[in-house]
């Protein structure tokens, strides 16, 4: 595996735990609402 395809797949790591923490934060949005509304 040469730099670049190490570089790449970091890449892609990062953007996987990326698009994971947007999750949880819109999961901890949502919650947030139903917490006001209540």
């Amino acid at each position: 595996m040469n730099n670049e395809e190490k570089i790449l797949k970091l890449l892609e790591n990062m953007q996987s735990q990326v698009n994971e923490n947007t999750q949880v934060l819109k999961a901890l949005e949502h919650k947030v609402d139903i917490i006001k509304d209540e």
